[in-house]
């Protein structure tokens, strides 16, 4: 036997070993620590500049409505709002996305959201919901859903979402009706 098949044989065996997909592991406490500090430190830094763009913002407004220009006043006034929502649910981005979820009951949900925290509710079990609007807000590392009658907290283990439904909204924070989990869907 050659002496290089052994050799040729451990190779197989080893590039094999790193062609098997790694799970991810649950986020440490620590770097979500460490995400949580600087959203605040960004935050921070940028507020200077945010309330510069806002204040052009309220002036501009302002001045289409005294020109009597309501539809632009409007327009900017969306752009307010939206700069506000931005600077008041820092964090909010990383859940971002179309979300596929399944629950522990075998039901499943789809969750658009967007990078400044509003999420619509499209689906559920593979049938259209009637795209039911939420609103979404930070706590902690976390996020909370709140729809018409339930609240949802949302984290992440990996790149899953993890959902912690609650109903009624009363039982909210104590009590757990189900749990879920969620998938990013791609490009949706």
């Amino acid at each position: 036997m050659p002496a290089c098949i052994p050799q040729v044989f451990f190779l197989l065996a080893f590039s094999t070993l790193l062609a098997v997909p790694v799970v991810a592991q649950e986020e440490p406490p620590e770097l979500a620590q460490a995400r949580l500090v600087y959203e605040k430190e960004l935050a921070f830094a940028t507020r200077p500049i945010r309330e510069r763009y806002l204040l052009r913002l309220e002036t501009m407004k302002r001045t289409l409505g005294g020109r009597g220009d309501v539809r632009a006043a409007l327009a900017v006034q969306e752009e307010i709002d939206r700069a506000l929502a931005a600077a008041l649910l820092p964090g909010l981005a990383k859940y971002s996305g179309s979300w596929l979820i399944q629950y522990e009951n075998g039901g499943t949900r789809r969750y658009l959201i967007k990078a400044d925290g509003s999420m619509t509710w499209v689906e559920t079990d593979g049938k259209p919901q009637g795209d039911t609007p939420g609103k979404m807000r930070p706590e902690g590392p976390d996020a909370v859903i709140e729809l018409p009658f339930f609240l949802e907290r949302l984290s992440f283990s990996g790149d899953r979402l993890v959902v912690e439904h609650f109903a009624p909204k009363s039982d909210y924070p104590r009590k757990v009706t189900q749990r879920g989990t969620g998938v990013k869907q791609g490009g949706k």
